[in-house]
């Protein structure tokens, strides 16, 4: 047996037994990357440990004389992490290693909930973590003072903590597709907000704090149930495309003409009748008015 398979056969026998510390066998791994992933596809634990591994190679290609501190250092230097569609259940605790990232992206996975540790990547300003099972998230979210975009979109959030809305850098949030039926009104916090997507939440209340998102450039409320417009909505004057389609508005108060700087509004599927839309158009002349219906 020579020195590379007898390497292999040691890592292998610690992986199964479990002796060796997540940041240690990520390292290992990176020095040895002829083992199967398939071989321990049902060990969420191993499954952790090859990412941080995978990572880890990215950073050392080249340099694998460096000393273990330094690979650490090297960890600790990186800047994305990509754990997208790899099935997982759960981010690792040991997710606190990578300090020094910027965007973090976990779509398309199977994650039910996030590890507190993640509120210790300060320097977060991207983060996507789409179309898993969120239910709820760690309070420690609120720590990622340089957050800039987050999405949460296809998951199974019920509420938002009122800690998020204490990342004021924010300038996208993407929330389509949960369970929420109301939103905190800390969002008024949010002042530096662009974009904010809502759609296919089954809204039963709408905050009047949302006033406070003078910057609000993109509005999506499309499948929200929406019987009617809150006032507080055409106090956005910043407001250029708003997405009402697929809701239950019969008609639209005249104080739409407030939002001046309008481009594109949508809708579509809602029981408006033409006089309505006509309406529209007189009091919004220079905006793109979508309405289309469609009938089962």
């Amino acid at each position: 047996m020579n020195a590379e398979s007898t390497e292999r056969e040691s890592i292998l026998r610690l992986l199964q037994s479990g002796q060796l510390q997540n940041i240690e066998l990520g390292l290992a791994l990176a020095e040895s990357l002829q083992i199967d992933i398939e071989e321990f596809k049902n060990d969420i634990e191993f499954i952790h440990n090859w990412i941080i591994a995978k990572q880890a190679t990215w950073l050392n290609k080249g340099a694998h004389q460096l000393t273990l501190q330094e690979k650490i250092v090297r960890i600790h230097s990186m800047k994305e992490l990509y754990l997208s569609r790899l099935k997982l259940t759960k981010l690792p605790n040991q997710i606190n290693y990578f300090t020094g990232i910027t965007s973090l992206s976990a779509d398309a996975n199977k994650l039910t909930n996030l590890p507190a540790e993640i509120g210790c990547l300060t320097r977060l300003e991207y983060v996507t973590i789409s179309e898993n099972q969120l239910a709820s998230l760690p309070l420690q979210i609120g720590n990622l003072s340089n957050l800039l975009s987050l999405n949460l979109s296809y998951n199974q959030l019920c509420e938002i903590p009122k800690e998020l809305f204490q990342c004021i850098k924010l300038h996208h949030l993407y929330l389509n597709d949960n369970q929420l039926d109301c939103i905190p009104p800390n969002i008024k916090n949010l002042e530096n907000l662009y974009e904010l997507h809502l759609k296919g939440n089954p809204l039963t209340s709408f905050p009047s704090e949302i006033a406070n998102l003078t910057r609000l450039t993109d509005l999506d409320l499309d499948k929200t149930n929406l019987e009617y417009l809150p006032l507080e909505l055409f106090s956005l004057a910043s407001l250029e495309k708003l997405n009402l389609s697929d809701n239950k508005l019969t008609s639209l108060p005249p104080e739409i003409s407030k939002l001046t700087r309008l481009t594109l509004l949508y809708l579509n599927n809602n029981p408006l009748p033409d006089s309505e839309i006509e309406k529209v158009k007189s009091l919004l002349p220079d905006c793109e008015i979508v309405f289309e219906t469609t009938t089962d």
